[in-house]
């Protein structure tokens, strides 16, 4: 830019270059990012059975008997023991959550 510039007169040319640039996408995927996007890992790990679960809910699916739609997928992390339940519906369900909460 200051080659530019110094060769020729260009009327508020660092506006116009960042303005080529911010609409340009080739420019745009190749720019160095000027922000860190580290964060602190944190990592949970489960000492015992049933202390840390992953809960997920699989769905909508083709309706089977009873009127089945969904899946709800409970996984203890720990043990990699895996519990399936079969949901009518996958919105406006109510899942018990806490340690010692069942499903039945």
């Amino acid at each position: 830019m200051y080659q530019i510039s110094h060769t020729f007169h260009v009327k508020n040319l660092g506006r116009k270059v960042r303005r080529l640039i911010s609409r340009c996408d080739i420019c745009q995927m190749v720019k160095h990012p000027n922000r860190r996007f580290e964060t602190e890992s944190r990592i949970h790990m489960p000492n015992a059975a049933e202390e840390l679960c992953a809960v997920d809910l699989y769905g909508p699916l083709p309706t089977g008997r009873g009127g089945v739609l969904c899946i709800l997928v409970c996984l203890d992390l720990f043990t990699k023991f895996v519990k399936l339940y079969a949901l009518t519906t996958g919105h406006n369900s109510v899942v018990p959550c806490g340690r010692n909460s069942k499903l039945t």
